[in-house]
């Protein structure tokens, strides 16, 4: 995701000491919005002189847990430099976290079975098998009679299910899960 900063926010980061990649833990710049909320566990709105730090005297910051089956997984900090965006800041945070929490929770069903093992399906297992024998996208959709684009899809459906970034990855994965053995390689 990119991380995308208005002219008046990127400003007021050129003005300061912060630069975009900053910690907001605790240790690193004082208490905030983030560190309450992860302190309180509980959503937390700061308002500018609310804030400890100098630098963040002039935000407005709303954080708040990511909870996913109670459990919280993450925080969200949403932070503006205009009063007359407070609510907005707040609305746009809830509706983020709750998108965060339905594709977290959507991503995780459509990857394990019940049992919680990976399910990569009969198509996927083969076309995994042909890239641990060195085929390339083409000769694997030849070899599978269909396209070069249906190979690349669940070529990269497999990289999502097994968390690779590539083929040398997901072979490994695949043989570490028992999704392929090598002796079929």
């Amino acid at each position: 995701m990119d991380f995308l900063v208005g002219e008046k926010m990127e400003s007021s980061f050129n003005d300061k000491i912060i630069k975009v990649g900053t910690s907001f833990a605790e240790d690193s710049c004082g208490t905030n919005a983030i560190s309450m909320a992860m302190w309180l566990k509980r959503d937390v709105y700061l308002k500018p002189k609310e804030h400890y730090c100098d630098f963040l005297k002039g935000w407005h910051c709303y954080a708040l847990p990511i909870l996913v089956d109670n459990k919280i997984i993450g925080y969200l900090d949403l932070s503006t430099i205009d009063v007359k965006l407070k609510k907005e800041l707040i609305a746009i945070a809830i509706l983020l976290r709750d998108k965060i929490v339905n594709s977290f929770i959507r991503r995780k069903s459509s990857l394990f079975d019940k049992k919680g093992q990976i399910e990569l399906n009969d198509v996927q297992i083969k076309i995994l098998e042909l890239m641990a024998k060195g085929l390339k996208r083409g000769e694997i959709a030849d070899k599978l009679c269909c396209s070069k684009s249906n190979t690349k899809y669940h070529k990269s459906r497999i990289f999502d299910k097994l968390g690779v970034n590539s083929k040398v990855e997901a072979v490994l994965e695949g043989v570490r899960r028992g999704l392929i053995s090598l002796e079929e390689i």
